[in-house]
């Protein structure tokens, strides 16, 4: 006795079209349905289960209860997921026509083993409601062709344990209290 059942029913009615399953002795089944909406192959056995389905303007894929969801239509890619990897040996590249938008709830770590550069042809910066700290272990440059502010709505410090420049062709120190030496 063999250890698949397999079932094939056909009906003209639009919503039902064809029908094949394919189930084991043990818990898996699958099947597929063709009918006038879509194309649907399914697999699921007592705990999981997968869809792919396939219409003219989209194809989803869907793992029941990840949630992990990848549905592609005509001008769009939308991926859900508890958790996304992404890898490749050689690089990944990222470019839009638009904009890129990069958010995260709990926070953004970008990390190299080499040199992390940001670059623009227009305006660089940098907003923080809280703390903002930069460091280096050996040398911070800030270079600009035209300005560079540096604001702070209550302490500003910078400071060299070795030797702290400033200069330039006119340097003025402003407050109500200057204190230097």
């Amino acid at each position: 006795m063999s250890n698949l059942v397999c079932t094939i029913e056909l009906d003209k009615l639009p919503d039902n079209g064809i029908f094949i399953e394919v189930k084991d002795k043990g818990s898996v089944k699958r099947h597929i349905r063709l009918n006038k909406d879509a194309i649907t192959l399914t697999t699921e056995d007592d705990s999981n289960k997968s869809v792919i389905t396939q219409k003219p303007d989209s194809i989803e894929l869907d793992v029941k209860d990840g949630p992990s969801n990848i549905k592609m239509e005509k001008e769009k890619i939308a991926i859900h997921c508890k958790q996304f990897e992404l890898k490749a040996d050689e690089g990944i590249k990222v470019t839009a026509e638009k904009d890129i938008s990069v958010s995260g709830q709990k926070g953004i770590t970008v990390s190299a083993q080499k040199d992390i550069k940001f670059s623009t042809q227009a305006k660089f910066a940098i907003d923080s409601l809280q703390n903002t700290s930069i460091s280096a272990k050996q040398a911070v440059n800030l270079d600009a062709k035209t300005n560079v502010a540096i604001t702070a709505a209550i302490n500003f410090s910078a400071k060299g344990n070795a030797k702290a420049e400033m200069e330039g062709a006119l340097s003025l120190v402003k407050g109500q209290l200057v204190k230097l030496g």
